[in-house]
């Protein structure tokens, strides 16, 4: 069935009464009000996340995870044995083969 026919069959079965305009702000406050209370979830996770971080042990714990990381992913990019100069190169030249 295509939308015409349902728009025939519809139109056939003699409901045209409109729904009052008190439901329908109704509805659509309800609507509203849940996406409000999903923001403000949201908003208040964020504040809790960010609040757990301004406490001085938990930043300086974060501080050194993130150094920690860094140091890894630094020594095993230099571990590879690819010299500044023709990583350089490669990066800047289009006629540098890169090999994988």
């Amino acid at each position: 069935m295509n939308e015409d026919e349902l728009d025939q069959l519809l139109k056939s079965a003699g409901w045209e009464e409109e729904a009052p305009n008190d439901f329908r702000r109704g509805v659509w406050s309800l609507i509203q009000a849940g996406e409000s209370r999903r923001d403000v979830r949201v908003i208040a996770w964020l504040e809790r996340v960010l609040e757990g971080f301004a406490r001085p042990s938990v930043a300086i714990v974060g501080c050194l995870v993130m150094i920690a990381a860094g140091a890894m992913i630094g020594t095993q990019s230099a571990a590879h044995g690819a010299d500044g100069k023709s990583t350089y190169a490669q990066v800047v030249s289009p006629f540098a083969a890169r090999h994988p």
